[in-house]
């Protein structure tokens, strides 16, 4: 079965990966990046994207680091 989460996101998502059972990250427009450490129950939105970037997928790559991809060929590493 399904629970609807309740998100503070105000653009539309596009993407989701989560690196392990409780850490996740949602990607979307305007620059939207939110983490989740509590397997998707709370979810804190992350800065440092421009909000001109749609980004449109994420993917981890380990552990701890993941890349986002959106609009315009931009990509972007987690540090």
């Amino acid at each position: 079965s399904w629970n609807q989460i309740t998100f503070s996101g105000e653009n539309y998502l596009n993407g989701i990966s989560f690196a392990n059972s409780t850490t996740g990250i949602c990607v979307g427009e305007a620059g939207s990046l939110f983490l989740t450490t509590n397997a998707g129950a709370n979810w804190r939105k992350i800065s440092g994207i421009p909000s001109t970037v749609c980004l449109t997928d994420v993917e981890f790559i380990s552990s701890t680091v993941a890349i986002a991809c959106g609009s315009g060929g931009n990509m972007y590493r987690s540090i």
